[in-house]
């Protein structure tokens, strides 16, 4: 793909010269196959020749320069430039602000998720809590207060406030969360059962143990009727149940709790390995 790539793009700019939209796309698919192959430094080189040709072709605001300016965004990330990756991104939200449609409306989200997330990564825990927060008020106008996207939008929220060490915040966007996604799903939903667990942590943070268990509880009942025995998500509901129990000095059902986990694990790695082993005999039969 690169070597070919880059056939086309001496073809073209010997046809058309330097300046031209069919050299930036080559540039931008150039910048892509090295994406993909992991080299991010040169992919970050032709992601941005193709964003510095079309500057000067395109209107700035233009919605082919944004799918540019999130590819290198995502190799900024990919290469540990965390400061060039937030200022790409926020070049691609500006752009898909000007022009909300049903087709962008999924990469404008998914802009901002990341977005946060790099904030958070980046010790900008303000901006990721500020940004998140733009994303739930743009969720909520488009699909209202009762929808699964927004519910994740405040589950968000709350895991940065955790983050931040905030848990006013933390445990208020929790209830909203759970509140949101039992309308949406009603309360026997695993995302209801996650954010019953994530309240019961908060309430361990706030010494109020006996709340702690009582929502663990309603946690575990939820996965123990809707998943399978060995479902992964057991394990971390069993691990909190552990520290529970060992912060009430109840040892025998902390331990209890831990053995748990490790037949859990130990049924994960075993499924893991059957797969594998598997997919060995399926390559020798072909």
């Amino acid at each position: 793909s690169i070597e070919y790539n880059k056939k086309a793009l001496g073809i073209g700019k010997q046809t058309f010269g330097q300046n031209n939209l069919d050299v930036t796309l080559t540039c931008y698919n150039l910048g892509f196959s090295y994406n993909r192959k992991g080299d991010h430094r040169k992919a970050i080189h032709w992601f941005s020749k193709s964003v510095n040709i079309r500057l000067g072709l395109l209107d700035p605001y233009d919605l082919c320069m944004t799918y540019t300016y999130k590819m290198v965004a995502e190799s900024y990330y990919c290469n540990n430039e965390l400061n060039n990756a937030i200022d790409a991104f926020e070049k691609a939200i500006a752009i898909f602000l000007k022009q909300i449609t049903k087709a962008t409306f999924n990469e404008l989200t998914y802009c901002y998720d990341k977005l946060s997330a790099i904030y958070m990564e980046n010790s900008q825990h303000t901006q990721a809590i500020d940004t998140a927060t733009k994303l739930l008020q743009l969720r909520s106008k488009q699909f209202g207060r009762s929808h699964a996207d927004v519910a994740s939008s405040y589950e968000t929220i709350a895991d940065l406030s955790f983050q931040d060490g905030n848990i006013k915040q933390e445990i208020q966007n929790y209830n909203l969360a759970l509140r949101t996604f039992s309308i949406v799903h009603g309360d026997g939903h695993r995302d209801a059962a996650r954010n019953y667990i994530n309240l019961g942590i908060c309430d361990i943070g706030n010494h109020q143990l006996t709340y702690a268990l009582k929502k663990f509880e309603k946690g575990l009942d939820i996965y123990n009727k809707i998943l399978l025995p060995f479902d992964t998500d057991f394990i971390f509901v069993y691990e909190q149940f552990a520290i529970l129990y060992q912060k009430q000095k109840r040892w025998d059902l902390a331990s209890q709790y831990r053995h748990k986990v490790a037949e859990v694990q130990a049924k994960t790695n075993d499924t893991a390995e059957e797969k594998k082993d598997d997919s060995e005999k399926d390559d020798i039969l072909w």
